[in-house]
């Protein structure tokens, strides 16, 4: 207990600021009353005790390893105790950094909201934004961004359009849509894209000699199997298509449907195996009759991006709007809920 009474204490009274860190730290990331504990310490914390490891919280940070490891380092020295176990696999929180974390997340969430309060009463979105999202994953992102849309955009009316990626693409070129979240094949965007998750590819179909208690095929072992899927206006269907001619791979499609749904149907009665994401499996996911082996060499992803039309500027209320995906985005990998997905950039 005396442990844990340090910790809340430490939380508000804090020594002086150096001159130098005064000059350096930026007055937004600095918490009151003049303490050195500063908000982005914060923030490192946060991220290093939900990924569980240094190396996986400085890429959603964006600062170098040895860097973050310093700025945890300086917390703990302020706190005046471990908040970290290190291990071979990462890193755990000790009693005293359960305890921190409960306080940072309250911290940090009341930061938030005030931001937001202040921008909204300096003048609040409002109009008509249209969002586009890829069918393979709209059943888990558009209750949530509407959710939180209503919250922190209450002017603005949000409408929502799925659809096959391609389709998604085509009326995001044509300016039927804002803004959209979409796949693409390559890893390099136009500079018109915001990268948000890196999706591995998985065969997924019923289980067959070639599959059975195994986690990982080879693509090469495609070959020798019937498959479903989309027709080459889609990603999946062009990076396969691109990977197997690279590689002199002969595929075999028995059936062309452009319709999630009905790919799975297909996939579920044994009409064949296709390729997709394992977030595009939905509550599928779990049916015994379903085996997903992740595809490797080569290993295969797509990049789900964030882009708006170019067809015209965008509006205050379509950025606003469109602002908010990532966030979505960020809560559901933190809950582990985009199964197969991880931060765009972060790595296998």
């Amino acid at each position: 207990m005396r442990g844990q009474s340090a910790v809340k204490k430490q939380l508000f009274l804090n020594r002086d600021v150096s001159f130098h860190e005064a000059r350096t730290v930026r007055h937004s990331d600095r918490l009151p009353h003049g303490g050195s504990m500063e908000l982005r310490h914060i923030r490192y914390f946060a991220a290093v005790a939900e990924e569980g490891s240094i190396s996986a919280a400085s890429t959603r940070v964006r600062i170098a390893q040895s860097a973050l490891s310093a700025r945890i380092a300086t917390l703990e020295r302020e706190l005046g105790t471990k908040l970290f176990a290190r291990h071979g696999r990462g890193t755990t929180l000790t009693p005293a950094g359960r305890l921190f974390h409960k306080h940072a997340q309250r911290i940090l969430s009341e930061v938030d909201a005030a931001r937001h309060a202040v921008r909204t009463i300096m003048g609040a979105s409002s109009g008509e934004v249209v969002l586009g999202l890829p069918s393979t994953i709209a059943m888990l992102l558009t209750v949530p961004i509407i959710e939180l849309v209503r919250e922190r955009l209450p002017g603005v009316d949000l409408r929502i359009v799925d659809g096959m990626n391609g389709d998604i693409l085509a009326w995001l070129a044509e300016g039927r849509l804002d803004v959209a979240v979409i796949y693409l094949t390559g890893k390099r965007g136009d500079g018109r894209t915001i990268p948000l998750v890196d999706d591995d590819l998985y065969l997924i179909g019923r289980e067959t000699p070639l599959t059975r208690g195994r986690k990982h095929i080879a693509f090469a072992d495609l070959a020798s199997l019937p498959l479903v899927h989309t027709s080459v206006a889609h990603a999946g269907r062009i990076l396969l298509d691109r990977v197997a001619r690279r590689a002199g791979i002969a595929l075999t499609y028995a059936s062309e449907v452009d319709s999630l749904a009905q790919l799975k149907t297909l996939v579920l009665r044994g009409h064949g195996h296709t390729v997709l994401p394992m977030i595009a499996l939905g509550d599928a996911r779990s049916d015994p009759r379903i085996r997903a082996v992740r595809i490797v060499e080569p290993s295969l992803q797509l990049r789900c991006s964030l882009a708006f039309t170019a067809r015209r500027k965008a509006s205050r209320a379509a950025r606003d709007a469109a602002a908010l995906v990532p966030v979505v985005v960020e809560r559901l990998l933190r809950q582990r809920r985009w199964h197969g997905g991880r931060r765009a950039g972060a790595g296998t």
